[in-house]
């Protein structure tokens, strides 16, 4: 944490001290939310009636939302010039800053943009008024984005930290919780769907007596990257907890989840696992599956269908895959229809 400056006289309020107050202000919080409101309350605090606008920019579309309504005003007459700029920026890494100038009616102002993770361009937008004082607030800025830079690279490596397997490299449970609560509320939003697949290997437990846990962890791995291979970049996997994964399906109703269930089974089933010394594992995959809205909307209840499913199929023989009212296997003809509580 930098050290503390007075900043109560005239003489202190110079611009740097700023930058050092926002970085301060920050403490650990690493989010852009973080970041705009411990920004925009140092500047009100020092430059009272001088609005300043945090501005998030997509550069799929270059839509603009503007947070400070008087500031918005004042600057939506220039929008489409700055929109079009916009565009034509070359994608930059996470971190960048730069600043630039637009001119909008007869009043010029200053552009901060700030490349930050999944909103590819923020900016922060104030009057131009002398040449001294724009190098003055340059300067802030500037110094202000070596911060941020910093913060994001952190920000990132703490969730990558945080979210990943160190085993496999798949999202971990702790990850599932935040991304099912997301989901949950897109479906409310925009009656979207999505899918559920608990999968369990079998026989797990004889490779690891007989190969050792060294051989286990080297077939968990090779799951993994069957699993990548087979889904879509949208679809998320994750780490459930030992030899459990589930598997999460964006945009997919009960019948696309079955399909792309059992092709993940026999995927699983035909694969050599290789644990070296020219030795090979086979194993196969219990799934169970749940959907939402189909199944319900509640994030624990859910789980517990899918893991109930996954159970039911190791009950019937293994090898399968179980949804609510449905269950088959590798020797069905036709998939067999019955109540999960029957």
């Amino acid at each position: 944490m930098p050290a503390k400056h007075d900043v109560s006289t005239g003489a202190d309020r110079n611009l740097d001290t700023i930058a050092l107050k926002v970085a301060q202000e920050l403490g650990d919080q690493t989010t852009l939310a973080d970041l705009v409101d411990a920004t925009t309350h140092v500047w009100q605090r020092y430059f009272p009636g001088q609005p300043l606008s945090f501005i998030p920019a997509s550069s799929h579309n270059g839509k603009l939302l503007v947070q400070d309504p008087p500031a918005h005003r004042e600057f939506e007459t220039g929008i489409n010039e700055l929109c079009g700029q916009i565009r034509t920026m070359p994608r930059r890494k996470l971190g960048y800053a730069d600043i630039m100038s637009v001119r909008v009616g007869d009043r010029l102002w200053n552009i901060f943009l700030l490349q930050f993770e999944r909103m590819d361009l923020g900016f922060f937008a104030w009057r131009h008024q002398s040449m001294e004082r724009r190098q003055r607030l340059k300067s802030l800025i500037l110094g202000q984005a070596h911060v941020i830079s910093r913060w994001c690279c952190r920000f990132q490596k703490t969730q990558e930290l945080l979210h990943r397997d160190d085993l496999t490299n798949l999202y971990n449970y702790r990850y599932l919780e935040a991304c099912l609560d997301a989901e949950m509320k897109r479906v409310q939003r925009f009656q979207t769907s999505f899918s559920l697949l608990f999968i369990d290997l079998d026989s797990f437990k004889p490779i690891n007596d007989k190969y050792g846990h060294l051989a286990g962890s080297e077939v968990l791995k090779q799951v993994a990257q069957v699993l990548r291979l087979e889904l879509r970049d949208v679809d998320s996997i994750f780490r459930y907890g030992g030899d459990e994964f589930v598997v999460l399906l964006l945009e997919a109703n009960s019948l696309k989840a079955w399909g792309v269930a059992d092709r993940l089974r026999e995927k699983i089933a035909q694969h050599e696992f290789s644990i070296g010394q020219d030795a090979v594992a086979h194993v196969t995959a219990s799934i169970g599956i749940a959907c939402c809205p189909e199944h319900g909307s509640d994030k624990a209840a859910l789980l517990k269908l899918a893991d109930e499913c996954m159970y039911r199929s190791k009950r019937g023989g293994k090898n399968k895959v179980v949804m609510v009212g449905r269950k088959s296997g590798p020797s069905d003809d036709q998939a067999e229809m019955r109540n999960l509580d029957e």
